[in-house]
């Protein structure tokens, strides 16, 4: 041992602390001793306490306590963070699963060149997983996937089975092919095209409030 600040006796690295009692190592007498600590940054950062007993003295070492605390909070910083992560995954996905979803729109452009559409009522409304509208003559409806991604598809769709006129009915019929054959779509703006399998531009909508 050798003698600290303000008296207090402290363990050499190194020590055993099996010395006799009330002497250190290197043979000096202190007189009685009680307990004793090492100090910060000796000895790896250690706590001892020095227990009187019979016939000598008993030291007592564990390591310095910091450390838990501060792994713990850590350890929880890292746990809201990852929980936070997760929420926010989440409520992306509740909230952009189908950017569709609510939109209502009508047929402004497709294909056909011998046929143009704003001269028919096509229109294509998105709710619930379901897309439904005018087709020219009928009203339809059916399923409709939207994402992950760019991903699109329409159908099965059901429809009234009314007649009219023989551009109309010519012009529902091409509707109804391509919105089945849609692969993939891009809304942008004021604008939602599908596209086909070919990824080439197959309807064009213009948005709309009519119901």
């Amino acid at each position: 041992m050798r003698r600290g600040p303000a008296g207090i006796d402290r363990l050499r690295p190194g020590s055993t602390g099996n010395t006799p009692r009330g002497v250190s190592e290197d043979g000096k007498s202190y007189g009685p001793l009680t307990t004793a600590s090492l100090g910060p940054g000796e000895a790896g950062e250690v706590a001892a306490q020095i227990h009187m007993a019979a016939g000598g003295v008993k030291v007592h070492v564990t390591p310095k306590a910091e450390e838990a605390p501060m792994k713990r909070r850590f350890a929880r910083i890292i746990t809201l963070v990852l929980v936070a992560v997760s929420l926010a995954a989440l409520v992306g996905c509740a909230l952009g699963a189908n950017p569709l979803e609510g939109t209502r729109w009508r047929l402004s452009e497709w294909t056909l060149s011998s046929l143009r559409p704003t001269d028919f009522t096509i229109t294509a409304q998105f709710a619930g997983g379901q897309i439904s509208g005018n087709s020219g003559v009928n009203s339809y409806g059916g399923a409709c996937k939207v994402g992950p991604g760019a991903a699109f598809s329409a159908g099965p769709l059901a429809s009234t089975e009314m007649a009219g006129p023989e551009p109309a009915m010519r012009a529902e019929s091409a509707y109804v092919t391509l919105l089945t054959q849609a692969k993939t779509y891009k809304m942008a703006g004021d604008t939602l095209t599908l596209y086909d399998a070919g990824v080439n531009e197959s309807l064009i909508f213009r948005p709309t409030s009519a119901k």
